[in-house]
């Protein structure tokens, strides 16, 4: 972060520095002055470049943290909804078997009541 910083600050002193130095040294010559601006506006776009990675990291980020809480929620949401269908099971098995018990002793009366 320091690193940014001192780089945004470093743009406009630069060009102060252009200033300073045709005073003191004379005129630049024109591939000076496009080299000296061509590093100006690297700098400016690396820093630029390097605000919107951030951003786009930062929102990449928050969109996953969503994406893992639903994830979590619905995860919850089925094992509750796996546990209800285990009980449901369970009862109906129950019934199975008492259903079952009810026609064995059915036929056991029937057959009881043909014998006799």
């Amino acid at each position: 972060m320091v690193q940014v910083l001192l780089s945004i600050s470093l743009a406009p002193t630069a060009g102060g520095q252009l200033a300073a130095a045709t005073g003191v040294l004379g005129p630049i010559s024109g591939v000076e002055w496009v080299l000296t601006a061509f590093t100006i506006l690297s700098l400016s776009l690396s820093v630029i470049l390097f605000f919107w990675v951030s951003v786009q990291h930062k929102r990449a980020t928050q969109e996953l943290t969503q994406k893992i809480i639903y994830s979590a929620a619905t995860n919850a949401k089925l094992k509750q909804e796996t546990d209800e269908l285990k009980v449901t099971n369970r009862r109906l098995e129950q019934i199975i078997a008492d259903h079952s018990r009810r026609q064995e002793e059915v036929v056991a009366s029937v057959t009881g009541a043909i014998n006799t």
